[in-house]
């Protein structure tokens, strides 16, 4: 009895190890809250005050759905730039890449939804 039980904590343990393997780190744990996870995705609520910044951090192909009026400037690790004014309500799509955001006058508030699994190539291009 006592090695069945043995077996069985042993079991739920490598589950656990594999399943937090599977996650990735919370890009700028600042700025960045998990809010829901599963297989498929990571839903993050992101925060960030005026003229505020991100550390450096990975994320992957999202949809970011802004909660408030905001602009954003995305420094990717190559040194490309892009910036954007996002309406609330208005979901963007937001390729994967290693980036720092900058805040621009006003706060940012977003929902973003990060895929774990990659895109058919229907709909890559947001069809």
């Amino acid at each position: 009895m006592a090695r069945k039980i043995y077996l069985a904590m042993v079991c739920i343990a490598l589950a656990a190890t594999a399943a937090a393997a599977q996650q990735a780190p919370v890009p700028s744990p600042k700025h960045f809250k998990v809010v829901f996870e599963n297989a498929k995705v990571r839903v993050l609520h992101v925060y960030m005050n005026a003229q505020d910044k991100t550390e450096p951090h990975e994320m992957r192909d999202a949809v970011a759905v802004p909660l408030v009026d905001y602009d954003v400037r995305l420094i990717e690790a190559n040194g490309t730039t892009r910036q954007g004014a996002r309406k609330a309500g208005e979901p963007t799509w937001v390729p994967g890449s290693v980036r720092v955001a900058e805040a621009g006058d006003k706060p940012v508030e977003s929902i973003v939804v990060e895929l774990k699994s990659k895109p058919a190539a229907s709909n890559a291009a947001g069809n």
